[in-house]
């Protein structure tokens, strides 16, 4: 038996294929990654003056208090419930404000952090990448007037270091000899 192709079928047949590749999806380079902004936080202490120091990761560590409500013998407790507490860190790169809203990093051009003298709590004012400017208490971050106050971590090629931002209550306590007094998030 013998096939024979129409002759408009060996015009179209090498069209066709033609087409078919160029309907291929053309593959696409991915993006490169925006470049990451660089942290610089800047230290002083009367012994040694101001310095800076690159960090490769910062954050802002606050605690959180959770209440649970247990089961627990009669003997134990009459009511037949206890009462636990748990006060748990939690860390992000952004400040957490205490009605809960947050101001993340990459918004903000710099952090400066003014230590009032005989004052237990620090001032933070913070500048956003448009030039707004905002001077907040610490006791007006998330967990400021807790048992627990919020401190920044900064992960630097030294170690782990934590600033309070907030003094405990006991007499006589003072301010760390070396205090962090600015983080610049610097853009490429």
């Amino acid at each position: 038996m013998n096939r024979t192709f129409p002759p408009i079928l060996l015009v179209l047949l090498p069209t066709l294929l033609l087409a078919g590749s160029c309907a291929s999806p053309a593959r696409k380079a991915t993006p490169a990654p925006p470049p990451r902004a660089r942290t610089e936080i800047v230290l002083s202490s009367p012994a040694r003056g101001e310095r800076s120091i690159e960090v490769a990761d910062l954050a802002f560590a606050y605690f959180r208090r959770t209440y649970y409500h247990k089961a627990a013998p009669r003997a134990e407790a009459p009511g037949g419930q206890r009462l636990e507490v748990a006060d748990r860190r939690r860390e992000c790169r952004c400040l957490r404000l205490e009605d809960w809203s947050k101001v993340k990093f990459r918004k903000l051009r710099q952090i400066e952090i003014l230590y009032p003298e005989g004052a237990g709590e620090a001032q933070v004012r913070v500048t956003y990448r448009d030039g707004r400017l905002r001077t907040l208490p610490a006791a007006e971050l998330y967990g400021g007037q807790s048992d627990f106050p919020p401190v920044f971590i900064a992960t630097a090629a030294d170690g782990v270091q934590e600033y309070p931002l907030v003094l405990p209550g006991d007499p006589g306590v003072r301010w760390p000899e070396e205090t962090l007094v600015r983080i610049n998030f610097i853009r490429r």
